[in-house]
């Protein structure tokens, strides 16, 4: 049996975009308290740029580098003690590396979407997700519109 693989965009050099690259990675099994998530949406954020041009130290060891800190996507495996199931719709964050096909993350940095927020909408929300009150509040604010 080959091992399952995902692509990822790595950054090999420090600068802009035409230094990444889309490869093949190993895509292991969650592990304990993990979750398996096929990505529908990412966030692409400023500091993402500032980082990939190197704004914060530009060491070789710090290459190649995958980039991005928020993601959404569809729950595929979920490893033992984690309160998400297959199939459901999540959110990521704080995460290292969404700029990928598929991610193995933490349930602690998993949250349920809701079912009214699109794809789009849920990468854009993901930080505020993680707050209890504030998602709340901006349900609550979503409905009077």
């Amino acid at each position: 049996m080959s091992e399952a693989t995902t692509r990822v965009v790595v950054a090999t050099a420090f600068g802009g975009p035409e230094h990444l690259t889309v490869q093949e990675a190993p895509l292991p099994a969650p592990g304990p308290g993990e979750v398996r998530v096929a990505v529908r949406a990412i966030g692409v954020n400023p500091i993402d740029a500032k980082v990939r041009a190197g704004m914060f130290g530009t060491a070789p060891s710090d290459l190649p580098r995958r980039l991005g800190a928020e993601a959404a996507g569809v729950v595929t495996a979920v490893g033992e003690g984690v309160r998400f199931e297959e199939g459901q719709e999540v959110a990521l964050h704080p995460i290292s590396g969404a700029y990928a096909a598929d991610l193995v993350v933490s349930a602690d940095a998993v949250v349920a979407k809701p079912a009214g927020l699109g794809w789009a909408r849920s990468e854009e929300h993901t930080s505020e997700l993680q707050s209890p009150m504030y998602l709340v509040c901006r349900l609550l604010l979503e409905k009077k519109k």
